[in-house]
């Protein structure tokens, strides 16, 4: 399914400073599985859900800074958080992150598992 999505980056504060997150938005997202699926069968620890995220419709989506241990929330949020459970929504953390730069505009993708 072609989804929109919301992705928290987490940037550790430093000493007293509290953790913050930064809310990246990205449009027509690949999005295949879901809440108990695994979409590679016969593993254990899969992955819930995998993303292909298309230059063609996230132009910068090689800039964005993915990291593992980031969450994401299906939707558009702005909900501004200081913690994970603040989501009322279900949320998944990324688990891979697999840059695919070759090929046109239209094949490169930055393909997201997460759990």
């Amino acid at each position: 399914m072609k989804t929109d999505i919301t992705i928290y980056h987490k940037i550790l504060g430093l000493g007293q400073n509290p953790d913050t997150f930064k809310i990246t938005h990205l449009k027509n997202v690949s999005w295949q599985g879901g809440d108990g699926a695994s979409v590679n069968k016969g593993y254990e620890k899969a992955n819930d859900i995998k993303l292909r995220i298309f230059k063609k419709d996230n132009i910068d989506v090689f800039e964005t800074p993915f990291s593992i241990g980031d969450f994401i929330v299906l939707g558009i949020t702005e909900q501004e958080i200081t913690k994970q459970s603040d989501i009322k929504e279900k949320t998944y953390n990324i688990t891979t992150i697999i840059p695919h730069k070759r090929g046109t505009i239209t094949t490169q993708h930055m393909e997201i598992g997460a759990k």
